[in-house]
Order: C-alpha cells, then structure tokens, then sequence
C-alpha cells in the first residue's frame, strides 16, 4: 500500500483492529470483542446503522482520516471496514510525504 513497509502496516492494522473492536464492544447489544473476528459480518454485530456510522466517525477522528460515507454500503466485514481506514491512513501519509 503506497510503498509503506509491511512491518508497520502490519502493525497499523492491529491498531484499527484494536481501536475498532474496542469502539464494538462499548456498543449497547453489540458483540464481545472475543466473538470477533476479521470475518465478522458487520451486518451481524447487533447494533443498528446509525451506530455503525458512529463508530466510522469515530474511527476517522481517532485514525485522523476521512472516510467516503456512500462506500459504506459496500463493507461487508469487520476487516473490510478496518481495510478501508488503513488505506486511507497509507494514503494521508503518502500525502504528507509529497
């Protein structure tokens, strides 16, 4: 991803793992970060869209990156969300290096 070794995507990843498993778990009626997984369907973690949009907001604000709302519609696990900030997160930092 935009020449970023995989060592420290590697570890970004874990970190928007960490961060997005953590926002799940304080969702009222959400599953526990120990029933996830990378393959959760984001469609099966109990909370309604409004939520999901919530913690997107979250995340951006965290991570310090903006996320396109209408591609949302098209994440359909727990690792396709956190895929989507670790790309625009590689993408930041290609921006800040030009």
């Amino acid at each position: 991803m935009h020449n970023i070794p995989e060592s420290d995507l590697s570890s970004i990843r874990q970190r928007v793992f960490d961060k997005l498993y953590a926002l799940i778990e304080l969702s009222p009626g959400a599953a526990q970060a120990h029933d996830l997984s990378p393959d959760t369907r984001l469609t099966d973690l109990g909370m309604d869209s409004l939520r999901l949009l919530e913690i997107v907001f979250e995340l951006e604000k965290h991570f310090d990156v903006e996320v396109d709302e209408a591609l949302l519609a098209e994440l359909a696990t727990v690792s396709d969300l956190a895929r989507m900030i670790v790309s625009r997160m590689s993408e930041a930092a290609c921006d800040v290096r030009v």
